[in-house]
Parts: structure tokens; C-alpha cells; sequence
């Protein structure tokens, strides 16, 4: 058998002259070599499964409406006279920004601009209506753009169409993937992007 643990040790620092401090050690022991009894998972995927498919039978119309819609959440409760005047601005001055930054972010990537001005100005409409954030930037940015046009150019010339239309097909895509990570509520995963 190994030699015993000490529960308790003084550590001193060499460099002070202050009297040492006990340090309490905890042996590291796996958790099943304390007891021969096999454990369950605290939670059961069928209890889980059950649980949810209850939530979602006691779900009105109108739950189903809020979790598939969010605006119908914040419309309810958006004080028109105080914010609508500001939120007009607001939106302007960003739309009159967009229009330049959308078309220079196609050019960066190898296509022409108005597809910049499709990509920078749908997704503004689409993600108020289905979006939750009310914090959040949708539309192009660079790096976006450098991405698509290091990946298509490497298949095929930016003169030619293919390359438009495999923009177009990588964008949708990506959109769909990202709605079933949507749908699935895989958002917890951008935690663990640096």
C-alpha cells in the first residue's frame, strides 16, 4: 500500500519571514473507488424527454407564437411615443452607413455590389422578426468576406458566374445550419469558440 497522505502541511515562504501556513490536502480519489454501488446519472434522458414533451403540450398558441416569433415578446410591451422616434434615427443612420460598408464588404469578397446591399439589408428585416437579441449586429463584415472569398477563389475565378452562384449556395448553407443550431438550441456552443 502507498505510504499515507498528510491531511494538513505548513508551508512557508522562503523569501518572508512571516511563520508558515497551514495548507489542508484533499486526497484525489475517483469517484468509484469509494463505493462498489454503481451510480446513476442524476438526471435520466427519458425524464428529461418526458419533461419536455409536457412543456410543450401545456404550450398555447400564443407560447407558440412568442418562442417562434420574439418580437411579438418586446411589441407588446414597446412604448411607441418614447422610443419609436429614436429607434427611427437610429435605424438611419445605420441604413445610411450600411449601404457603403455592404458594397466595399462584396468587393472584398470577389462579388459585385448589390449583393452586398442583399446580404447586408434582408437579414436586418428577417432577424427582427425571428431574432431575440436586441443587442446583437447581423450583416457582412469583413472577415465574413475574406472567408468567402479565400474559400471560393481557390475553386473557381471571381469573373466567372459559378463563382456568384456558389456564393449564393455557401451563404444558404450556412444559413441553414445555422437555424437548425437554432432550433436545436445549440447556443451554449459559442462558449467554447475563443
Amino acid at each position: 500500500p502507498p505510504p499515507p497522505i498528510p491531511m494538513s502541511l505548513a508551508v512557508q515562504d522562503p523569501y518572508s519571514s512571516s511563520p508558515a501556513i497551514p495548507v489542508k490536502v484533499i486526497p484525489l480519489q475517483h469517484p468509484e473507488s469509494t463505493s462498489s454501488v454503481p451510480r446513476r446519472p442524476s438526471i435520466s434522458f427519458h425524464g428529461f424527454f418526458s419533461r419536455w414533451t409536457a412543456k410543450i403540450k401545456r404550450m398555447t398558441v400564443f407560447d407558440w407564437l412568442d418562442t417562434i416569433f420574439p418580437c411579438f415578446l418586446w411589441i407588446r410591451t414597446y412604448r411607441w411615443h418614447q422610443y419609436f422616434k429614436l429607434d427611427l434615427m437610429a435605424g438611419i443612420t445605420v441604413g445610411v452607413m450600411l449601404v457603403p460598408q455592404a458594397m466595399s464588404y462584396a468587393k472584398l469578397a470577389g462579388l459585385q455590389p448589390i449583393y452586398g446591399l442583399y446580404s447586408s439589408f434582408v437579414p436586418v428585416f428577417v432577424y427582427a422578426i425571428f431574432g431575440s437579441s436586441r443587442q446583437l449586429a447581423v450583416g457582412p463584415v469583413a472577415l465574413v468576406s475574406l472567408l468567402v472569398s479565400n474559400a471560393l477563389g481557390g475553386i473557381v475565378d471571381p469573373s466567372e458566374e459559378l463563382y456568384t452562384e456558389l456564393a449564393i449556395l455557401l451563404a444558404l448553407l450556412v444559413g441553414i445550419f445555422e437555424c437548425a443550431m437554432g432550433i436545436l438550441r445549440l447556443g451554449w456552443l459559442i462558449r467554447f469558440i475563443s
